[in-house]
């Protein structure tokens, strides 16, 4: 393995943010392109932040987000 000097480092992603916050329950978002997978962890995370339940579908071109409680 060899060690470079002087390699700029990218750029940290912007972070996508999610209207969890404002959702109430019936509410939903649509993801485009987005996976199952990351949305679910996600809806793990900020249901557990926000004391809420939230579910995840795919649907033909991306992701919807329901709160359901």
């Amino acid at each position: 393995m060899q060690i470079e000097k002087d390699v700029v480092m990218p750029v940290k992603r912007s972070q996508v943010v999610y209207p969890y916050e404002d959702m109430e329950i019936g509410d939903s978002f649509k993801v485009d392109g987005g996976t199952l997978q990351a949305m679910c962890y996600q809806n793990r995370k900020w249901g557990k932040k926000l004391g809420r339940v939230y579910t995840a579908r795919k649907s033909d071109d991306g992701v919807r987000v329901w709160r359901v409680s």
